[in-house]
């Protein structure tokens, strides 16, 4: 019995070293961007992986053969990454729904501050929370204790989890506003996309199509795996997977490591502009992988620029002859043909009514004139609305705000006279939403209990009544409590309450 005992020890300890080995010569090449510089140069930051997702270290140029369309490219230098030169750009993202409360947030929340520390000084950082909604606490700054602050907090208590609506964002923030060309998303999640505005197969698409490495990180029984593979694999980055919150910070140091451990190969390409088709061949420890990428070459030595090129093609000026007609043609279109919409048609879909004036509602996150007066920010508050991606504070402590009752109806010109000026009125476009008339003030209206310190809402003889939770429509005069995560739906539009 013993001997046999011994024998299938062997047996398995052979078979997880054969394991270990193939994981350790399995090479994943990836191409994460390539870019022209000033000089004439063409640099492209390469990562070498392993089986195990492990960087493979101590590469040099004679493990590399460059082609860029066909032809060999003999002369190249190889070199590991420096942050001083090359920059990181991250967005951390971080799940913020119910499920993550507790440990799972405490823990995310300390691994990520850990990933932080780690950071090179000259790096920068963006921080992204997503729940019922997506909202970038901070911009992309070298100063991680202001993304720290932030990150200390978060809480765990949105309802849904818009996870392909944080990634699409993601991305479309990445490359837009990235201070450096070295780019990279980290998204972290316990669970599945729920309520998000936006279908998987658009997210795919923009993934497919950023050239932005992500880097997803599930952990937990429920989180959404299939998805968090694609888009890790598809955008040349990488999944981890853990199934407990304490193992977090194993998951963020093996993104730190991909990070840091990557290579930058450089070479001379005096050629015109244009899109160039670059073939990469690695050999290592007998094995061959082969990564491809066509880039956008936009400088042409010191002299020439990439403009003086196609202003030289006569299919750029055929080009921009189409266009400038094209526009013409539309212009036309537009204001000789086409019925001119009302103003009503192109009003903003959530605006604001206070003391007779119209102001329109933005997102925290959108610029504006503080000196107008002519734009309400939107706040979450501690109690309010949500519309869409907009939320509208009812009560917002740090700004001492408080809104006892507000109408929501539908503006029009032609009934303007039953606007009172003491009033304040949330305004939609949606054309299903009643008006005010000689009978009633609006649609419906949300107002403070006196009594119980508590917001009610009553329907004000609408035309198509409103819906609470789906269940119970609320006819004239009729009231009922509001407590959080209460959906109601005016009209044809929802509208969320939450009290935090």
């Amino acid at each position: 019995m013993k001997k046999v005992f011994i024998t299938l020890f062997l047996i398995f300890s052979l078979f997880s070293l054969v394991s270990i080995t193939r994981g350790q010569t399995e090479v994943s090449l990836n191409m994460l961007d390539v870019y022209s510089t000033p000089s004439g140069n063409v640099e492209m930051i390469i990562s070498v992986l392993n089986g195990q997702g492990t960087p493979i270290k101590g590469l040099t140029k004679a493990n590399f053969k460059l082609d860029v369309e066909g032809k060999k490219i003999k002369e190249f230098s190889l070199e590991p990454v420096s942050s001083a030169k090359n920059p990181l750009s991250i967005i951390l993202g971080m799940d913020v729904s119910g499920s993550m409360k507790g440990n799972p947030i405490k823990e995310a929340k300390k691994a990520a501050s850990v990933f932080l520390d780690q950071l090179d000084r000259e790096d920068f950082v963006a921080l992204m929370a997503f729940g019922k909604g997506v909202h970038f606490l901070t911009e992309f700054t070298k100063k991680k204790h202001e993304v720290r602050e932030e990150l200390k907090k978060l809480k765990a208590i949105e309802m849904w989890t818009w996870l392909y609506q944080a990634t699409y964002e993601a991305l479309i923030k990445a490359s837009k506003t990235a201070p450096t060309s070295r780019v990279a998303v980290v998204i972290l999640t316990d669970g599945k996309d729920e309520g998000s505005p936006i279908t998987k197969e658009k997210v795919i698409s923009k993934v497919e199509g950023a050239g932005i490495p992500v880097y997803t990180l599930g952990f937990g029984p429920k989180a959404q795996v299939e998805y968090l593979r694609l888009v890790a694999t598809l955008s040349n980055g990488y999944f981890l997977f853990t199934p407990k919150a304490d193992e977090l910070s194993g998951l963020y140091n093996m993104v730190l490591k991909q990070l840091k451990n990557q290579y930058l190969l450089t070479f001379h390409f005096p050629k015109p502009a244009g899109e160039y088709a670059s073939t990469l061949r690695l050999s290592y420890r007998g094995k061959v992988s082969t990564a491809r990428k066509v880039f956008l070459h936009t400088i042409i030595g010191k002299e020439r620029r990439w403009w003086e090129y196609w202003l030289k093609q006569p299919t750029f000026w055929g080009a921009l002859a189409l266009v400038v007609i094209s526009m013409l043609a539309v212009g036309y279109w537009k204001w000789k043909i086409w019925p001119k919409r009302s103003k009503e048609e192109v009003e903003e879909p959530v605006r604001m009514m206070l003391k007779g004036k119209i102001h329109p509602i933005r997102s925290s996150s959108t610029k504006y004139d503080k000196e107008s007066g002519t734009v309400v920010l939107s706040r979450e508050g501690n109690v309010g609305l949500q519309i869409g991606m907009l939320s509208f504070a009812l009560v917002d402590e740090k700004s001492n705000k408080k809104i006892d009752e507000i109408i929501i109806t539908r503006h029009d010109e032609k009934v303007s006279r039953f606007f009172l000026k003491d009033n304040a009125y949330l305004l939609l476009s949606d054309r299903t939403v009643s008006r005010p008339n000689e009978e009633r003030k609006g649609h419906a209206r949300i107002f403070l209990d006196t009594k119980t310190n508590r917001y009610q809402i009553e329907d004000l003889g609408s035309a198509g009544g409103t819906e609470l939770n789906e269940t119970i429509i609320l006819g004239s005069g009729e009231k009922e409590f509001l407590k959080d995560g209460d959906q109601i739906k005016v009209g044809s539009t929802m509208i969320s309450f939450y009290e935090k």
